[in-house]
């Protein structure tokens, strides 16, 4: 390889002195000698142990190290050749950029040697799939993209990026003059709470994106935040979304506790934090103090100190409003004037709907020269009108009208529809316009996963998870199976206009206007019902359509009970989402549900469950979601359970009957933190269980009288597995099936689950001295 470049340089007439020619036989040698080493060293790497689970450490740490020393001796080399006088073009030096240092794929990077250590913590977290040194060469390029990007090379945010409109916003007329106000109350140094006010579906939301995207391209913030308030605000998961994207992890259970966790990191933190809360409903006024976030005064009454202690939790709410975020700028969104007022908003900015010019011109824009074509004004002026100057109108039947034809249209316009009840009376023709453009899907598979979304609850996160769970009871989309499957349905819907993207692939989100409609639609066709307070209820009780109906939702609702006995013979799914610590479940509220399928419940409080649970015979998926669980014994008795999940919820002790459900597939107890006793037999006694995830959750394995590992041995077709193991040593022998082939494994006590885990294939361990690694570990 050295030799090319002195046959190329003497072609031009260049010439090499006897000290040079010294210096390139040493090369040539050098380089024979360690790309037989490290061909050798590769081979190694490329046998795996943990079944095949992870790379051979052992080998990859010599592959490394010899990396670095042949990047030493080439340094060595550059040096001694710098030494040399060469003639023109040809440069030694050269040998850096040549295609053998690629062929070899090694690249340098000095480890941190940290002494005072007794143990070595090595993490291998990668898609065990290809050779060790296709892993190897994935991580180095990552280590290289990152000093790159710390070097400025490779920035985060380029010209092009910043200057890019936020994806769905239009920059009409009516609106640039509202966005560079927005922007311009933002540098203000004197004002702290910014309110945009509208009605809904007049586009606040996207406004302030892009105000926001304006602000980060102008270098205002350092962070910036939005989150969804919505209706009956969870203050819980506010908080939560608000650490999440700051970086911060909250431990603590009360609403207070983690306010001054939150309020004391904001303000030891020297950051710019713009602060955005969208979507507060009239009525419901958040208090920002009880958020964790306060603007009146300088100083904090909780020192770093006070955070670690329970003390903390006996200071006073009017202690409370004493804290402060002097850096923070909080840009609120609310469809109530006086909700803004009420929250000391200093300046109010009012969004209108469009103009009808500026709604034409959009529709025109999507839907191309059809619109252009004689006769089809008239009937777009209708469509102009009945939009009434709402963005989320306008946008979903320009999308519909580009893919159809317009023959639809006029169609649509003859035909009566029977109104919305109970809804404004101002919306109706907005509501008109956006069921057309639902029934202009025509695919069933779309319009069943539309009236899916609905069940949730206003404003929330919609987990396509959730929407299959949902059909596999009722089955409306037979065609959809898969999480893939669901995911085309949901970019379909997103690409009609019908639904919102999120920063998740997984997650979409819907307009409340849009949702009356999709609830409506719901209860109409496939008499799936979504009842938000308890007079409806009632209502529907006395009209017996409850007899016939499939699916109930109940979101947050007000009630402060429910009925005594619910009749419903043919329901398939029940979803009741609660705030209210208080509300309590009927002893014999199941009794009638014989047909019942799906059961979620999420914030309830059951010190025992009903004992009509066991009317609930063909029942074959049952979710807790952050509940408090003290005696569920009775869950044993569901025989057709196929599927169990209790996340996020306050109990502690798994029972004994729960290793009777020998139907049970997948059984998910994540983020139950306060779990610490799965009695011995009841994971053996689960013969088909496929998924069983554990992620910060139980890990006392063999702990007075606990499960213990070797029971995960008896489970043959074992696929997904989230579980923390504390030691290696406790692992028996061939613990793991070959079938799994989804997990995230934790061994050693450094771990904790704080991180996202987003590949499907992780495993982290810690490696005492002890550990020969040359002998492999064997599971």
């Amino acid at each position: 390889m050295v030799q090319h470049f002195i046959v190329v340089a003497k072609e031009k007439g260049q010439e090499f002195d006897q000290y040079g020619m010294i210096w390139v036989n040493r090369a040539e040698e050098k380089i024979k000698e360690e790309e037989e080493t490290v061909k050798n060293l590769e081979a190694q790497a490329k046998k795996r142990c943990f079944l095949g689970l992870c790379p051979n450490l052992k080998s990859l740490n010599l592959l490394n190290k010899k990396a670095e020393e042949d990047a030493q001796a080439v340094l060595e080399l550059i040096q001694q050749a710098k030494s040399h006088k060469f003639n023109n073009e040809s440069k030694v030096q050269n040998l850096e950029d040549q295609p053998e240092a690629d062929k070899r794929n090694m690249e340098v990077e000095p480890e941190k040697q940290t002494s005072d250590k007794a143990k070595t913590v090595m993490e291998v977290e990668a898609k065990v799939s290809g050779s060790a040194k296709a892993d190897t060469t994935k991580a180095k390029s990552k280590r290289i993209e990152q000093r790159r990007s710390d070097r400025g090379l490779y920035p985060g945010d380029t010209q092009e990026t910043k200057s890019r409109p936020i994806q769905g916003f239009e920059a009409f007329e009516s609106r640039k003059a509202t966005v560079e106000n927005i922007v311009e109350a933002l540098k203000d140094p004197d004002l702290k709470i910014i309110g945009v006010n509208g009605r809904p579906g007049v586009g606040k939301t996207m406004l302030v994106k892009e105000a926001a995207r304006r602000a980060r391209e102008e270098n205002m913030f350092d962070e910036v935040v939005m989150v969804t308030v919505s209706w009956n605000p969870n203050i819980k998961r506010i908080q939560r979304e608000i650490a999440d994207a700051l970086g911060l992890k909250l431990d603590e259970e009360t609403v207070f506790a983690r306010a001054m966790r939150l309020q004391q990191w904001l303000k030891k933190q020297d950051k710019r934090v713009l602060l955005i809360l969208d979507d507060i409903w009239d009525g419901q006024r958040l208090e920002l103090e009880q958020v964790g976030i306060a603007i009146e005064g300088d100083q904090s009454i909780a020192s770093e100190e006070d955070l670690g202690r329970p003390l903390m939790q006996n200071i006073s709410e009017n202690g409370f409003q004493k804290f402060s975020a002097v850096r923070f700028k909080i840009l609120l969104t609310s469809t109530s004037r006086q909700v803004l007022i009420d929250m000391k908003t200093e300046e109010i900015f009012d969004v209108h709907v469009l103009t009808d010019e500026e709604a034409m011109g959009w529709i025109q824009k999507v839907v191309g020269n059809a619109a252009n074509q004689p006769g089809y004004r008239q009937l777009l002026t209708q469509v102009v009108k009945n939009c009434a100057g709402f963005p989320v109108a306008i946008s979903a039947i320009a999308i519909a009208l580009r893919t159809q034809n317009f023959n639809h249209l006029v169609e649509a316009l003859r035909k009566e529809t029977k109104p919305i009840a109970k809804k404004e009376e101002a919306l109706k023709s907005v509501y008109f316009t956006i069921e057309w453009s639902y029934s202009m899907l025509e695919n069933p598979q779309l319009q069943s996963f539309f009236q899916l979304c609905a069940l949730l609850p206003r404003g929330s996160d919609i987990h396509v998870s959730d929407l299959l769970r949902y059909n596999s009871g009722l089955r409306i989309a037979s065609n959809v199976s898969t999480l893939e499957e669901a995911k085309k349905c949901l970019n379909k819907l997103k690409d009609a206009g019908l639904l919102l993207s999120s920063d998740n692939n997984e997650v979409v989100k819907m307009h409340d206007i849009v949702r009356d409609v999709a609830i409506w639609i719901a209860s109409e066709e496939k008499r799936m019902f979504v009842i938000e307070d308890e007079n409806r209820i009632e209502e529907l009780l006395k009209e017996r359509k409850l007899n016939s109906c499939t699916a109930i939702s109940l979101p947050y609702n007000s009630n402060n009970k429910l009925p005594d006995n619910l009749e419903c013979p043919r329901l398939k799914l029940l979803v009741l989402f609660n705030k209210n610590p208080s509300l309590e479940v009927p002893d014999n509220f199941f009794k009638r549900m014989s047909e019942l399928l799906i059961l979620d419940f999420t914030g309830m409080d059951f010190a025992s469950l009903p004992s009509s649970f066991t009317s609930l015979r063909n029942l074959q998926r049952l979710l807790f979601d952050e509940c408090k669980l003290n005696d569920i014994a009775i869950v044993g008795k569901l025989k057709q359970l196929d599927t169990l999940k209790i996340l996020s919820s306050d109990i502690q002790r798994l029972p004994q009957e729960i290793g009777g459900l020998t139907r049970l597939k997948s059984l998910d107890l994540s983020n139950c933190s306060k779990l610490k006793v799965i009695p011995d037999k009841i994971i053996s006694g689960l013969p088909y269980l496929e998924e069983l995830l554990m992620r910060n959750s139980f890990d006392q394995w063999g702990v007075e009288g606990n499960a213990s590992l070797s029971e995960l041995k008896s489970l043959s077709g074992l696929i997904a597995l989230d579980v923390h193991i504390h030691s290696v040593q406790l692992m028996p022998a061939e613990l793991f099936s070959e079938k799994l082939n989804r997990y995230k494994i934790l061994i050693g006590e450094v771990w904790d689950w704080s991180r996202k885990y987003e590949k499907e294939r992780t495993l982290k361990l810690q490696l005492t001295k002890g550990i020969h690694l040359d002998r492999g570990i064997k599971l």
